[in-house]
């Protein structure tokens, strides 16, 4: 049975969540800018943000921690607590970098940390290790 290439090469998805448009606008210009072929989804708060990951199962999310409705920390615990949604990276992304807020992000469920404002370098690594 041949399998074309293109059921074997599925279209990876970004799942960006920041209640700043501005954060979302800028994450999408550096993935686009570095021309990957990757479905960018975007949230506005956490709970949207759980939401959006059951319903697309997104290879990545990049999350922010200081959002109303529902803050980072608790969204990425419903996303590590869910089934269908346990497996997917998540990597927060704040403007505090202090050590506690590093260590919630972690005890959250977090697999790495992104300090804002973004170092393209760094930025640009995490995107490649999860998405190229």
């Amino acid at each position: 049975m041949l399998l074309r290439l293109s059921s074997l090469m599925r279209r990876k998805t970004l799942l960006v969540v920041d209640d700043r448009a501005d954060c979302r606008q800028l994450v999408r210009s550096l993935v686009q800018t570095a021309r990957l072929p990757v479905r960018i989804v975007t949230a506005c708060n956490g709970l949207e943000a759980v939401t959006l990951a059951r319903e697309t199962t997104p290879d990545l999310v990049l999350m922010d921690l200081d959002m109303p409705v529902l803050d980072g920390f608790e969204a990425t615990r419903r996303i590590k607590a869910d089934p269908l949604t346990e497996h997917v990276p998540v990597v927060a992304v704040s403007g505090c970098a202090l050590p506690a807020g590093r260590e919630l992000a972690f005890a959250s469920g977090c697999e790495g940390f992104l300090a804002k404002p973004l170092d393209i370098a760094t930025f640009m690594a995490v995107i490649h290790e999860h998405l190229a």
